[in-house]
Formats: structure tokens, sequence, C-alpha cells
């Protein structure tokens, strides 16, 4: 096992073993100058949430301010995006893509960029712990976009951490193959779901002879509650619960269900020609 993965099972562990109270987890761009604060439950008072801390470490790198961006991090040498940042050829556009976590550990990624000296896309993956009531950078690197969508599939599969994401992300048409339409139970052989942003949905099921064969329609009212879809239809109150949620993936289970790796459950794609 090399030195990068080594740190990252570390940090694995740490997140399973930690209590299940949950700060954010979210897929939203955000620049590298804007930030939020929460309020930590030892230290009472207000701390950088660990988005705001790379953000600030990716400005202060950027500006060459060395010293003042080391005081950001637990002095790990494992901070590749040190050096890789500052040599993209179009570094000026890394933005924070997402972030999850709980209250020990949490992992941040950035959006695609292109690396000079492969000239093929990366990804930056920062791992985060807290220290002292604060949010220290432990590592980052560049990587396959791909492969750190993994990882961040197997952070979620330590338990603890919840997507929390905003009608915006959702707001769309979804495109599923065979699985319970909604993510809420029973069976179809395909589905198209619908979030309009006025709080209305629509959710087009079919059998194996496909959307032109005939379709069965629901619709109604949908709301976001954190991680949980909550539909009114028919006079029926059907949840379902986000267990994955990337730029163009939607995975939808039974709210009932117990957490899971995000490989059951409804896989939903956006659909391209979709803006909404």
């Amino acid at each position: 096992m090399n030195r990068r993965h080594a740190a990252i099972f570390a940090l694995y562990v740490l997140g399973v073993a930690v209590p299940v109270n949950v700060f954010s987890a979210d897929s939203g761009e955000v620049s590298s100058g804007e930030s939020q604060s929460q309020e930590t439950s030892d230290a009472g008072r207000q701390t950088d949430d660990p988005r705001a801390v790379v953000a600030k470490w990716m400005d202060l790198v950027l500006a060459d301010n060395v010293r003042e961006s080391w005081e950001l991090t637990t002095k790990s040498k494992g901070l590749n995006a040190q050096h890789d940042l500052p040599r993209l050829r179009n570094k000026h556009k890394v933005r924070i893509d997402r972030s999850l976590g709980n209250e020990a550990v949490a992992v941040v990624v950035t959006n695609t960029v292109t690396h000079v000296s492969s000239g093929v896309d990366r990804a930056f993956a920062f791992w985060l712990v807290q220290r002292d009531g604060s949010w220290l950078i432990n590592m980052s690197y560049i990587d396959d976009p791909t492969s750190i969508e993994e990882q961040l599939r197997g952070f979620f599969m330590g338990g603890g951490v919840k997507w929390r994401v905003t009608n915006d992300d959702l707001v769309g048409t979804w495109l599923a193959g065979p699985g319970a339409p909604g993510g809420v139970g029973g069976s179809s052989c395909g589905s198209r779901f619908q979030l309009r942003d006025d709080g209305r949905f629509s959710l087009e099921m079919w059998g194996p002879g496909g959307p032109n064969d005939g379709i069965e329609v629901k619709r109604g009212a949908w709301r976001l509650e954190e991680d949980r879809i909550i539909r009114e239809q028919d006079k029926q109150r059907l949840i379902s619960r986000i267990s994955w949620m990337g730029s163009d993936l939607l995975v939808l289970q039974p709210a009932d269900q117990k957490w899971s790796n995000g490989k059951s459950g409804t896989h939903y794609r956006r659909e391209k020609s979709d803006k909404t």
C-alpha cells in the first residue's frame, strides 16, 4: 500500500468510528472565495466548515502565501495539491464541487480540471480532520475523477453521513431502467421522473414493451427534506431517500431501507437535453 492510500484508509477508519452526527453533504459548486461557518458542539464557537477551509487554502496557495496556507493543515507531508495546483493551466477555474463527512472527518472534492503535464482530466480531493474544534486539511492529491467518485462511495459506506442537497440539484428530468420507480418500492422496466421547480412532479412508468407500449403516469406534489424526497400523490405520502448523488446520477431507495453503498436502489440519470 503506498503512502497516499494508507492515509486514505486511516481517515476512512476514523470516519467509521465516529458518531452519526452529520454536518453536510452536497454537490453544488462554490467559488474558492465563498465561505460559510458553522458552530461546533465541542468549542461552542464559529469555525469554518471543510469547504470554506479548502477554498481559503486554495486562494492562499495561488497567491503564493505558503506560510498562511500551512496553518490550515495538520502539517502532513501528503499535500500534493500544494505543488500541483499552481501548475494547472486553468488553475483559476478550480472550484469546490462537493463535500461529504461527519463531525470528525470530511472529504472535499473540486471540479474536473486539466493537468498540464499529462493533459488529462483530474480532480483534487482534500481529506480533513477535526483538531481542537477546527477543520484542518490532512492530505490532498489529484486523481482521475472516476477514482475519486469511488472513494466518495466508500466514504459513504462508512455510515454516519448523508446527502444534503438543494431543490436546484434535483429539479429536472431523470431516466431509469428496471427498478423501483421513484425509489419507493414496486417495480417497472423503466421510468421517467420529472421534478419541477414549482413543487410538482410526474412519474412515468412502463413495462417490458418500453414507453411506446403503454405508460402509467403518477402526478402530485414533492418537497425535499435533507436527503429525503417526499411525494404526495393519490392521497398517499411516499418517501424516498437519496442514497447517492452525482452530477448526473441520482440513486433513490425506500426511506425505511438501511443505508448501503448506493449500488442498490433505483439509478436515475439526468436527461441531457433538460436544463431545468
